[in-house]
């Protein structure tokens, strides 16, 4: 009996086999250039990096970005209002992407309703070839993925301990 290759069983499969080798290449390739990935737990503190970062390319997908996103009192006070509101009860989680040190991306994650939500996702168009949109996005889900494993280990647990976050 011959072989059959992953193509031959299934060709529908080949384009998402390849898009999601492509996307593991591109997640490898911002790791080899010192790129990482981190939740802020001081987002207010990379506020002039995050407009940087929003400035980099003031056009996304051909339409110029609202004040909210360019606007440095804006951008300021929203983000103010969201920790001070939902980060302390783990509804809003702002992450960065650093490569060398230098915060290069970010995301707002949401949680709502037992849903998690990219709100803003956001990469320096200078670095565009180090691949940050994608590890970013790998980084998110990877931590999101071990956030909710540890929260199912620790609410499994009948010795009474408190689980913390790392």
């Amino acid at each position: 009996m011959k072989h059959m290759t992953a193509k031959e069983k299934n060709p529908t499969f080949m384009p998402v086999f390849e898009t999601y080798q492509g996307n593991r290449n591109a997640v490898r390739k911002f790791e080899r250039q010192g790129g990482v990935v981190k939740r802020l737990s001081s987002p207010l503190d990379y506020v002039k990096d995050i407009l940087r970062v929003n400035l980099s390319n003031p056009l996304r997908q051909g339409k110029p970005l609202p004040p909210s996103y360019t606007d440095p009192s804006m951008l300021v006070s929203s983000l103010k209002r969201l920790v001070q509101d939902y980060a302390g009860n783990g509804k809003f989680i702002v992450y960065g992407a650093f490569v060398k040190n230098k915060l290069v991306g970010y995301a707002y994650i949401v949680r709502h309703g037992g849903h998690t939500y990219v709100s803003r996702f956001m990469v320096d168009s200078s670095y565009a070839r180090y691949m940050v949109g994608e590890g970013l996005l790998s980084g998110i889900i990877k931590d999101l993925i071990a956030d909710q494993t540890e929260k199912r280990a620790c609410s499994n647990m009948r010795t009474g301990t408190q689980c913390t976050r790392a």
